[in-house]
């Protein structure tokens, strides 16, 4: 992800050097000359300041080793999107649902080509985030927001993660829950703050989270429901629990982010960046994925710039 606010990416209407009003000569490239593009997101771009979210499908990254891609803009004979989500997002095959939430209201969109976007709910209301938007559940207004359930193989894996930040204590507070049918993960916080993965099936097996996450500080989280038969928790990128369960573990019906099947036990508190995958996470792709989230001013730095045939360029190191 590249975030932040840059006055070279404003428009030519407010000064800038984009030529797009809808910013599509802003290409993400693996060469100073434009000649090989990387896929990516324009999930945000506001050309009267410059502030930017894009989501840029890297092809690889190696610990402790700098990767260098480029930013191009000012190229006046683009006029078509060169920025297409599901390009980003689909070809892995990792994601069943991406959903970064900027709308102001549902529905929420679905980065994916599988355009699972949200079908219904008591819709949260967007704020500031930790590095974008986030939605803000109340308990007391019963928010929640619901999808077509994107995984409903038996045998599949399927992970919830997001970001939350919270303070609520003394009840469940439910996150994520793909349960129908009696089969299915919910995805949970106590009512003393820790991070709950629960099969419902096969007698209600749960793994839960060493530490709290409801110190209303961000958090990063992941529950997890493999097709090994295994339930795991991730707090920050740390895995903290593993227990094994037993039965069919998918079923078709609806997806809930911000309460529990049934629409019991909602969330109170913020979310952002929902994700649906049915890949295992490992610890290096979650550590990779909260410092590009968390702490992105130090994930990447952008050097200086280039010349490229008359069109702007600046190189970013991952």
């Amino acid at each position: 992800m590249v975030q932040g606010t840059y006055t070279w990416l404003k428009d030519s209407l407010h000064g800038g050097p984009v030529q797009s009003t809808s910013g599509y000569d802003i290409i993400f490239t693996t060469d100073a000359a434009g000649t090989s593009p990387l896929a990516c997101e324009r999930a945000h771009w506001d050309g009267s300041t410059g502030d930017v979210q894009f989501w840029i499908n890297v092809p690889s990254l190696t610990a402790g080793a700098n990767y260098t891609f480029y930013v191009q803009y000012g190229n006046a004979a683009i006029i078509t999107n060169q920025c297409i989500a599901a390009n980003v997002w689909t070809p892995s095959g990792r994601y069943k649902g991406v959903y970064h939430m900027f709308e102001t209201t549902g529905p929420y969109a679905d980065s994916t080509s599988n355009a699972n976007n949200s079908t219904g709910g008591t819709y949260p209301s967007a704020t500031t985030g930790l590095f974008g938007t986030a939605q803000s559940f109340s308990s007391g207004s019963t928010n929640y927001i619901q999808f077509t359930n994107p995984v409903t193989t038996l045998a599949s894996t399927i992970t919830f993660s997001c970001w939350v930040k919270t303070s609520s204590s003394g009840a469940t507070k439910g996150i994520a829950s793909n349960s129908n049918s009696g089969i299915g993960l919910d995805f949970y916080m106590t009512s003393t703050g820790l991070a709950v993965a629960k099969f419902v099936g096969g007698g209600g097996t749960t793994t839960t989270s060493a530490a709290a996450i409801n110190d209303n500080a961000w958090h990063y989280v992941a529950g997890n429901l493999l097709n090994t038969g295994f339930l795991d928790v991730w707090v920050d990128g740390t895995p903290h629990s593993q227990t094994l369960f037993s039965g069919g573990d998918n079923a078709p019906g609806n997806m809930y982010l911000g309460v529990l099947h049934g629409l019991a036990s909602y969330f109170d508190g913020l979310i952002e960046e929902f994700r649906v995958s049915n890949v295992d996470p490992t610890v290096n792709w979650n550590l990779t994925e909260i410092h590009n989230q968390g702490d992105v001013t130090t994930f990447y730095t952008i050097g200086s710039p280039v010349s490229a045939g008359g069109v702007n360029v600046f190189p970013i190191l991952f």
